[in-house]
């Protein structure tokens, strides 16, 4: 019985030493450098942001591609894409407008665009709007 489980424990220690070894073997060195001149190159004005929908990310994602096929990564089941949904503003083809309407729906002014508000287009998260010279009385 003892020398049954010294010679699991030596077949199981020897196992996990080969596994060590060719994963240690098989395994690209990590390069911090190459890591920081990709991050550079991906984040560069070279690609105007890569806003979603643009020439630019679609450049990014063909590159970050041919980097998963060149190191061999193997694609899920309907390949390195993946399509999903996302919400996003809507362009309006109308004239923006904001109007003070009372309870009965009496339009009481209505504000221009540009001379009483104004948005803060700089995220999509928060617009801000800006009233200026708001005269509201009747």
């Amino acid at each position: 019985m003892k020398k049954f489980i010294v010679s699991s424990l030596l077949t199981f220690s020897l196992i996990l030493s080969s596994i060590s070894y060719n994963s240690l073997m098989l395994t690209k060195n990590f390069d911090a450098k190459e890591v920081k001149e990709t991050i550079h190159y991906l984040s560069s004005d070279e690609f105007k942001g890569r806003l979603s929908g643009t020439l630019e990310n679609a450049l990014v994602g063909a590159y970050i591609k041919d980097e998963f096929e060149h190191i061999g990564l193997e694609p899920l089941s309907n390949g390195y894409y993946q399509s999903f949904q996302v919400n996003y503003p809507k362009s309006l083809s109308d004239e923006p407008m904001i109007a003070v309407i009372d309870k009965d729906k009496k339009i009481h002014k209505i504000l221009e665009y540009g001379v009483n508000y104004k948005e803060d287009l700089l995220n999509f998260r928060n617009t801000e709007i800006e009233f200026d010279n708001l005269d509201v009385s009747s």
